[in-house]
């Protein structure tokens, strides 16, 4: 699906915080479902209603918020009305009601972003009616009405991943929206820059509404009936001759007046509540009370430890900065590591045993420990840390290509990414794919991308696998015996992928380029800019859906060519399934076979990630590339399609080419796992680069027409360089990381594997985690486990002896008479 954005649209606007949102429901969506647009009172019933309520309204009021849109995200419902009616797609009266202004603007919502979904009234278990929404992919049993669906009792929406990721940062976004129409300045005077004052609001909203509507009375009495103003007081001040609220400011004898004024205005409230420090001010919009921390230049070092030692304002600025002062402390702490590194090392340094001792004589001064950090992990992680969260399937995380930059052969290598230009980026206002993949700041700003560690370890595993794929993959296509059906669907499919398809979405592309598309870009941005005004005039909305006609009927032609691929594909995966797990009876496929030759040479898949191969499996597996696929070569010839002319020929050419392109990236390897590589062997491996790497993009040929991976562009463009400046950490951190993950996961999973209930067993599973990572519950568990010791018989007599006081022979000799 190709998404539209207008470029009038701000990125972060509601329009398209909503769109991303609803595409992202309907893409990840595994099935089509009809959500509740939003919530009422009503459907949160108090525990007294719920009492007084009949049983079956209750139930029937708890399946129906199953359903509810902002509830599966984790909206807040404010916020999510909020976003509603800042897109025009909801109406609220004064008395809070929410009501939908009207379906059109909802269906020209989606076609503008391109969203396959529909809304629709619905008097859902005969409840009262209520607006919903269906989103996610068709599926073979869609439901196509939301009645049906709550009647039929499928009220759960489907598993969408990360959702609740999305809702957080959804909620953050439009909390940060929200504030930045309401918040101001100095008296509502100053924009959002407050410079070197922190500021700290403590709502007191009841005593200031009074307080501001008292002084708006009194101004008023003064002065008559008035316009709304930014300044009221102001405007009934007068100094000599002038007004206060006309002062030019940019002049700067009135200037310095101006703040001679409020310099006494402070130090008077400064006499009242004997702080020097903390200035306080009301602000009108907010209807709040805000505490400023005045900052003062020193003219010296004894200057500044003079008045600090009675007037410690650093002391007020960390209770400004939050209600818990162990909070505002951490927050400056940060904030002078992260900005201020040097002098923070240092000052830390100097501190031997009085840390109150702020200056110390210079020979008394420790050197600092200049500690480098690098950052570890796969290419998901690494992109996340530097800000370009989500996007290394689309961008270089170390340098500026994109896939289709990097495929062709023979490229320039892109220009590598540095911490400045990530956060310039991050900062600045292009949108889309001029952004280059970075959506934030990076995390870590302190460690530059050259100590981004190249993830060996996980490039061995990806392109490992690969290669593996590549052959089952002509294995299934090319030279087994297949069906006559599964030959008709695999033949289609191969169509579709070379020609049809992408005609469709050239033809697509080709509109949007036209007249006629730019066209309809345009009459979209003129509704928007339109949609609180007059909306579009009636020639202007024929002709919009006469081109939203032509567009649809485009889109649909290209939807319907790729949802029958997919429809193939299912059909083709089923068929590759049945021969990967056949029934008990049938004990010879060529995968069976093709998984003992692995297992005969000492190689096994793993059982988590799809059954996928390792990375010391894979090593092995090029370590004998030639021994597997010779067998391989045999092995493949009881399965053969004798209606293919020359079919023993291309079983070698296929066991040939595994052979001689996984001995090649056998050689890469092992000069990456080298502990110190020499010159003669760093030359020598840009040679097997570039050789694998040919090979690679040529086996890849055999099986699709996409763009290489990333992970073979970080080895071709990447590695060479990760080679020269770090040998010996490329592989230490990452695999160290990765051993304990597996071995720690597979420990605490044989501990909870006898727990029979699955929640029970995940909870646990959670805990011994957590205590895994927490270093005061293990030295705990270190010094409360003991060695149980050897197993030691009861001795019944001896027991009862004790207790009896008497001697074990006296106790059998008792027993022996009673018995």
């Amino acid at each position: 699906m190709e998404t539209y954005i207008s470029t009038d649209c701000p990125e972060n606007s509601c329009e398209t915080l909503l769109a991303g949102l609803l595409s992202f429901i309907h893409e990840s969506s595994f099935l089509s479902h009809w959500y509740r647009l939003w919530n009422r009172a009503d459907d949160n019933p108090t525990q007294e209603v719920r009492r007084l309520s009949k049983e079956e309204h209750t139930n029937k009021i708890d399946q129906l918020n199953q359903s509810s849109l902002p509830r599966y995200v984790g909206i807040d419902h404010d916020k999510w009305i909020y976003l509603l009616e800042r897109c025009g797609l909801v109406s609220v009266s004064t008395d809070g009601k929410v009501s939908m202004t009207n379906v059109e603007k909802w269906n020209s919502f989606f076609i503008t972003y391109d969203i396959l979904a529909e809304v629709e009234p619905a008097n859902c278990l005969r409840t009262n009616k209520r607006w919903y929404i269906r989103l996610g992919k068709k599926g073979p049993n869609w439901i196509d009405k939301a009645a049906t669906q709550a009647k039929k009792g499928k009220l759960v929406p489907p598993r969408c991943p990360n959702i609740e990721y999305i809702g957080r940062r959804l909620n953050a976004e439009l909390n940060d929206m929200i504030i930045d129409e309401e918040e101001d300045g100095w008296g509502d005077a100053c924009g959002r820059d407050t410079g070197d004052i922190a500021i700290n609001n403590n709502n007191n909203s009841n005593s200031n509404e009074s307080q501001s509507q008292r002084g708006n009375d009194e101004l008023q009495a003064e002065t008559g009936p008035t316009t709304p103003t930014k300044y009221p007081l102001l405007e009934s001040l007068q100094l000599k001759d002038i007004r206060l609220a006309d002062i030019d400011l940019s002049d700067d004898a009135q200037n310095d007046k101006f703040k001679r004024i409020l310099g006494e205005m402070v130090a008077k409230q400064q006499q009242y509540t004997n702080n020097k420090n903390r200035i306080e001010y009301f602000q009108l919009r907010q209807n709040t009370t805000t505490t400023a921390v005045a900052i003062r230049p020193h003219v010296s070092e004894a200057a500044y430890q003079k008045f600090h030692g009675k007037n410690p304002y650093l002391d007020d600025v960390v209770e400004c900065l939050d209600n818990n002062v162990k909070v505002g402390a951490s927050r400056l702490t940060e904030y002078l590591a992260k900005h201020h590194r040097e002098a923070f090392i240092t000052i830390v340094t100097c501190f031997e045993s009085d840390l109150g001792t702020m200056h110390q004589e210079e020979d008394n001064l420790i050197d600092p420990i200049v500690i480098e950090q690098f950052m570890a992990g796969d290419l998901a992680w690494e992109s996340f840390c530097l800000g370009k969260e989500a996007a290394a399937s689309s961008w270089c995380i170390y340098c500026k290509l994109s896939p289709s930059a990097w495929s062709a052969p023979g490229h320039t290598k892109g220009e590598v990414w540095d911490i400045d230009g990530l956060q310039e980026m991050a900062d600045s206002n292009a949108k889309g794919a001029k952004r280059l993949g970075v959506k934030r700041r990076p995390y870590f700003p302190w460690i530059p991308v050259e100590n981004y560690i190249l993830p060996v370890l996980h490039l061995c595993i990806g392109l490992g696998n690969n290669v593996i794929d590549y052959f089952g993959h002509l294995v299934e296509w090319t030279l087994t015996k297949l069906s006559d059906e599964e030959r008709g669907w695999k033949n289609r499919v191969v169509a579709l992928d070379r020609e049809l398809i992408q005609q469709k979405r050239d033809a697509v592309n080709e509109w949007k380029a036209s007249t006629r598309g730019k066209q309809r870009t345009a009459l979209m941005a003129l509704r928007r800019n339109r949609a609180q005004t007059v909306g579009l005039l009636p020639n202007e909305t024929e002709e919009l859906a006469e081109l939203d006609a032509e567009f649809t009927a485009l889109g649909k032609a290209r939807d319907e060519l790729k949802s029958e691929r997919k429809n193939l594909m299912e059909k083709i995966e089923k068929a590759h399934e049945s021969r990967r797990k056949p029934p008990k009876e049938v004990t010879r496929t060529w995968y069976l076979l093709m998984e003992r030759i692995y297992r005969d040479c000492g190689v096994k898949r793993e059982d988590y990630h799809k059954r996928k191969f390792s990375g010391r499996p894979l090593k092995e597996i090029m370590r004998k590339s030639e021994k597997i696929f010779t067998e391989a070569k045999q092995m493949l010839r009881e399965f053969k399609d004798d209606s293919i002319d020359g079919i023993d020929a291309k079983i070698d050419n296929v066991c040939d080419n595994m052979i001689s392109l996984l001995s090649s990236w056998g050689k890469v390897f092992n000069t990456l796992y080298s502990k110190d590589p020499s010159q003669e062997d760093k030359a020598q491996f840009k040679i097997d680069l570039d050789t694998a790497v040919r090979k690679h993009r040529a086996l890849r040929g055999l099986v699709d027409y996409n763009n290489d991976t990333p992970k073979l562009h970080c080895i071709e463009d990447h590695a060479v360089d990760a080679l020269e400046r770090f040998p010996d950490l490329l592989l230490m951190i990452e695999e160290w990381v990765g051993q304990f993950h597996q071995t720690e996961k597979k420990r605490v999973e044989n501990r909870v594997r006898f727990i029979k209930d699955a929640f029970k067993r995940a909870e646990s599973a959670s805990k011994k985690r957590a205590a895994v990572n927490d270093s005061t519950l293990m030295v705990q568990s270190r010094r409360t486990k003991k060695a149980r010791g050897g197993y030691k018989p009861k001795n019944v007599y001896l027991n009862l002896s004790k207790i009896l006081n008497l001697s074990t022979i006296e106790v059998v000799r008792s027993a022996e008479n009673v018995g």
